[in-house]
Parts: structure tokens; C-alpha cells; sequence
């Protein structure tokens, strides 16, 4: 599993993409991601890459609660077209 993001031209500007989750499951990893929430801005790159770390952490929990102890959730920044 893993949650994409892609850097648009300021920090707080990104899309989540999540694969390998689905149903009842893919909607728990939404309900605990502080990025899905967008209940700030993230005013640099690095800011964001820590929001991202934080809900890394809270999907590799909720992975191993669910019993997938095997399973790996990650995160990936891609430039916006036109940023690089």
C-alpha cells in the first residue's frame, strides 16, 4: 500500500493517491490521515514529508492491527508538471 503525493507549486498544494486498499479499510486509513484532512497548510516541502512520515506510521499501525503483518505503506512525492 501506498499513499502517493504529488508537490504541486507551493507545499500545501498535493493530491492523495492511495493503492492497494480498498472498502471498509481504504475509508480507516483516510479517517486516521492528517493529510486527508487538510486541517492546515504545509508551508514548505518539508513540512509536508513530515505530515506524510506521521500518517506512514499511523498506516503501517493500522495495517498490523488489521492483521496485515506483512503489509507496507510508504509515501512518494512527484513533482507537478511544469515544477521540476
Amino acid at each position: 500500500m501506498c499513499g502517493g503525493l504529488s508537490n504541486a507549486r507551493a507545499a500545501q498544494d498535493y493530491a492523495l493517491n492511495y493503492s492497494g486498499a480498498s472498502g471498509d479499510f481504504l475509508d480507516t486509513l483516510k479517517i486516521l490521515s492528517t493529510l486527508e484532512k487538510r486541517q492546515r497548510t504545509y508551508p514548505t516541502g518539508a513540512a509536508l514529508r513530515r505530515a506524510a512520515e506521521r500518517d506512514t506510521r499511523a498506516f503501517a499501525d493500522a495495517l498490523q492491527a488489521a492483521g496485515y503483518y506483512a503489509g507496507k505503506a510508504g509515501y512518494r512525492f512527484t513533482p507537478a508538471a511544469g515544477t521540476e
